[in-house]
């Protein structure tokens, strides 16, 4: 049994009010012992409490997963084709301005190399309202640790530096770029896991082993670390990398790798038979 200032402070914790725990109290979802009948000094059920506050953490994320797939309903991801192309570069004119936004005659080029390297993120109902893409190229260490120093820019990456996805080969990846709109932001999430997914479900037989990234904005390097990317400071200082074979505590890092390693033992199993 505890104070009722003690039951306050956790309701409080729980982002519950004082009220809200005398109303509890009152309707008897919380029990209370009153010292020699009286009022004053009431000890309350610390285990009470504790129910009423978990309970509300699992209605809160009920009620955010609900939130969530319901955002989730009015997107949709897939990956770029060519028709795609004038409303990508409105989206890029939008973020960043003409001289900053995507060089044709050089990401055309990618794209006809290896059409699942450009993921876009669009509006359910429109698919030429698009509100964000992630190009991930998968590319030779070789050429990734060029780019990370800064020896190779992103223009000078061509058709030829691209690998395509085959059965059983490993590849290591570049971030190219991530672009969402603002208020489009709850989405990123969801477009991220659709690559994973890609690469875990459909991509059966290839393996993943490794993600670079340049932080080349502190949009860029918040991303980089909510991912938990580890810093490569013997390549260059903003140089970032994820090891898909290490602990991550990213539960969709995690996730990818629960997939991952559901589908080899899957694949094991199957060789042995």
């Amino acid at each position: 049994m505890i104070s009722a200032e003690e039951g306050i402070q956790l309701y409080t914790e729980a982002g519950l009010s004082e009220n809200t725990f005398y109303r509890h109290a009152r309707e008897k979802k919380i029990r209370k012992i009153l010292p020699d009948d009286r009022e004053r000094g009431a000890l309350y059920s610390k285990e009470d409490i504790k129910k009423i506050i978990e309970y509300q953490k699992v209605k809160s994320r009920k009620r955010l997963e609900a939130i969530q797939a319901a955002k989730e309903d009015e997107s949709k991801t897939d990956w770029f084709n060519e028709n795609d192309l004038p409303y990508l570069l409105v989206l890029d004119y939008q973020m960043y301005g003409i001289s900053e936004s995507l060089d044709l005659s050089i990401s055309y080029g990618w794209w006809s190399k290896n059409p699942r390297i450009c993921r876009i993120l669009y509006n359910t109902q429109d698919r030429k309202d698009i509100w964000g893409y992630i190009t991930m190229i998968p590319m030779v260490e070789e050429t990734i640790f060029k780019l990370l120093r800064r020896e190779m820019h992103e223009r000078d990456i061509k058709p030829e530096h691209i690998l395509i996805y085959e059965d059983g080969k490993e590849y290591t990846i570049y971030a190219a770029s991530v672009v969402i709109r603002s208020e489009h932001q709850s989405h990123l999430r969801g477009l991220i896991k659709s690559i994973f997914n890609y690469w875990c479900d459909q991509c059966s037989n290839c393996r993943i082993s490794k993600i670079y990234a340049y932080a080349d904005s502190e949009e860029g390097w918040h991303l980089i670390r909510h991912l938990y990317f580890a810093p490569r400071y013997d390549i260059g200082r903003r140089a970032f990398e994820l090891d898909l074979g290490q602990p991550n505590p990213s539960k969709m890092i995690t996730s990818f790798q629960d997939c991952l390693r559901e589908r080899e033992r899957v694949s094991s199993k199957l060789e042995e038979s």
